[in-house]
Order: structure tokens, then C-alpha cells, then sequence
């Protein structure tokens, strides 16, 4: 019940980004640890965290520093894919961010 919480939580960070657009560089932070506390987090949240990182990608428009805090949390979802991370999640981020 606990992750599915987490789950609907970390989801709801791109309308939250949308409405208050200051809060992205807090929402960035927040999905980095999800991503990285590998041993704590499970996959659930974590594919969460990658799902929210597309839809802040969509809603936000990104200066050039934006695109190094996203490009920093697409190496670490792309360590995660090769770790058995969702294959078309990761081809979706790839698209949305080239």
C-alpha cells in the first residue's frame, strides 16, 4: 500500500511542475533519489519516477541548463534499463529528450 502511495505521489510532480514551474529544480532532486536508493526504493517506484521525469519533460519548457539536470537523470535511468529497466519506457524518455 506504501509504494502505491509513493507511486501516485511521485505521478502528480508534472502537474505540480506545471502549476508552479520554481518547483522543477525540487522535483528533478526528488525523482534523482528515487532512481539512485536502488536497494530501497522498489521498481514500481522507481518506473514511476522515470514516467513522471517524461511527463515534466512535456510540460515544462527546458532553457540549456534545464537539459543537463534532465540528460543527468536519463544516464541513471539508462543504468537502470540495463539493469532489466523498462525497455520502452527508457525508448520514450529517449524521444521526448533528442
Amino acid at each position: 500500500m506504501i509504494n502505491y502511495i509513493r507511486c501516485e505521489a511521485i505521478m502528480n510532480l508534472a502537474g505540480i511542475v506545471e502549476v508552479i514551474p520554481h518547483l522543477a529544480e525540487r522535483a528533478y532532486s526528488v525523482l534523482k533519489g528515487l532512481l539512485l536508493n536502488k536497494p530501497y526504493y522498489n521498481e514500481d517506484v522507481k518506473y514511476a519516477a522515470a514516467v513522471s521525469l517524461i511527463n515534466i519533460i512535456s510540460v515544462r519548457s527546458f532553457d540549456k541548463a534545464s537539459y543537463k539536470q534532465v540528460n543527468r537523470l536519463i544516464k541513471i535511468i539508462d543504468l537502470h534499463r540495463t539493469q532489466n529497466f523498462d525497455k520502452d519506457l527508457y525508448l520514450e524518455i529517449d524521444a521526448k529528450t533528442a
